[in-house]
This record gives C-alpha cells, structure tokens and sequence, in this order.
C-alpha cells in the first residue's frame, strides 16, 4: 500500500507539473515584458543608472504581477485561517492596494491631482479595452468587471433600473480582496477551500446532484485537471470548440441581429 501510495502520489505530482506548464510561461512572459519595458523607461526615460533601473524594473514586476513570497504577500496571509480565507487570493489583494495606492492615490501624499487623474484615465481606458477583447471577441469572461455590461444585459432582461444597478455594483466589487469574487460569482465567502468542503456537505445531504459529485472529489483528492476536465465536458454539451473549453467559453456566443438602416420620412 505505502508503494502504491507513492506511486500515486509521484504520478498526481508529474501530471500536475505537466499542466501548469502553459500556466507557468505566460506568466513568465507577462514578467519579463513587464520587467523589460520597466527597465527601459528608467534608463531612456527616468535616467537611471544601471543598478537603479535594474531595482526599478524588479520593484515593478512585484507590484504589478504579485509575489507569493513571505515578505511581499499581506500580513492577514501569513496564519493558517488567513491562507485559508485568502487562498488563491495574492494577486488579487496586491492589485487592490496597486489600485488604492498607485491609481487612486489613496494615503498616497506624493501623488498630485493631475497625476491621478491621469493614471485613473489610462486604467479605465486600458480595463475598457481588455474588457472589448475578452467580452466581445474573445466571448469569454474579463478579468476585469463590466459594471456598464452588466446593467445593459439586467435591463434587457426586463429588471428594474434599482435591480440592474445592484448587478452593475456587484461587479465592481469583484475587485475587493476575500468577499468580492464571491459575490460576484456566487461561490462561498471563506474561499474556495470552504466552497468545496460545502459542496461535499450539500452531496451528502442530498441537496446537490449526483453527476456534480466526480468533480467534487477530484478536488477534494487533488485529482490534476479537475476543474479543466468539467470545462471540457461543459463546453463539449454545449457544441463549442476545443479552444474555447480551455479557455472557458462553455456556451456558444449569441448572434446578434443585424442592424437595418431605416429612412426617415420627411415631413413637408
């Protein structure tokens, strides 16, 4: 049984590594373009030295990308119940002090009004456009919210305007660290440690279904690919391609109706 066990767990580690493999490059890109055009601007346009826009470009990747490293996450991170509630939570809180600090200037002294109102004007125009290519060319979810998008799709709905605005709210508050995502996609408040633990409640009581229940185990045993396994399945159900199941897309995009020009009558 203990080789057996090793066995298992040797293979669950190898296919695990495998499948971050995609994961692990593009993030590895997005740091090193991130820390190149870091570097440049502090030589050719802050005129640093060479160890200066060096220290530059590092200090950037960090406060951009995030580190899990133990003196770059938060202090609410560093106990057993704070990397529960904040599982998979670094980026998303190292973005929401780089949004309150750095964009809003939030107990930020240094920075001037005109400065702030020029980094809020490049993030809502650089949100609105990653928003156009992963909403409407992309057909998939944003990583950003879309208040505007969401109030539109409620009213069309019929929903009040009080209703639709509440869904508008709830999408910005995806960026507030701990509730926000949960929130906004309905998961449970205590992170996603606590969401399956829950949902295997749910099963065993029988307020869940019975197919849910593979998926549920495979996360609770560490079964590698679980969750990309179901986007497959749902994405295959619902007659969309392989591409958009690894990206997501589990249901085809809607068509929209073609817009007709319609002429006018003139009144004499």
């Amino acid at each position: 049984m203990r080789k057996f066990s090793r066995g298992y767990k040797g293979g669950k580690q190898a296919i695990a590594k495998i499948g971050m493999k995609p994961l692990q490059f593009l993030d590895s890109q997005t740091a090193r373009i991130t820390w190149q055009g870091a570097y440049t601007k502090g030589k050719e346009y802050l005129k640093m030295t060479e160890n200066d826009a060096i220290n530059y470009a590092d200090d950037t990747v960090i406060k951009t990308q995030a580190s899990g490293r133990i003196s770059d996450i938060s202090v609410a991170q560093r106990s057993p119940i704070g990397k529960t509630l904040f599982l998979l939570q670094t980026f998303v809180i190292n973005d929401w002090n780089y949004l309150m600090k750095n964009v809003l200037g939030v107990s930020n002294p240094n920075m001037k009004n005109m400065e702030r109102f020029e980094k809020i004007m490049k993030y809502l125009i650089g949100t609105n456009l990653i928003n156009l290519i992963f909403d409407d060319i992309m057909g998939t979810y944003s990583p950003f919210p879309t208040p505007v998008k969401a109030y539109l799709k409620e009213r069309e709905k019929g929903k009040t305007v009080p209703e639709s605005m509440m869904m508008s709210a709830r999408e910005l508050l995806e960026k507030v660290p701990g509730p926000g995502g949960a929130i906004r996609y309905g998961s449970n408040p205590g992170g996603p440690l606590l969401e399956v633990l829950g949902a295997g409640g749910r099963r065993l009581t029988g307020r869940i279904e019975y197919k849910k229940s593979p998926e549920i185990l495979g996360v609770l045993f560490g079964v590698p690919a679980t969750s990309q396994i179901k986007k497959i399945y749902a994405g295959k159900k619902y007659g969309v391609g392989p591409i958009e199941s690894v990206l997501g897309i589990s249901e085809p995009p809607k068509k929209r109706p073609k817009r007709t020009l319609r002429k006018r009558r003139r009144k004499y």
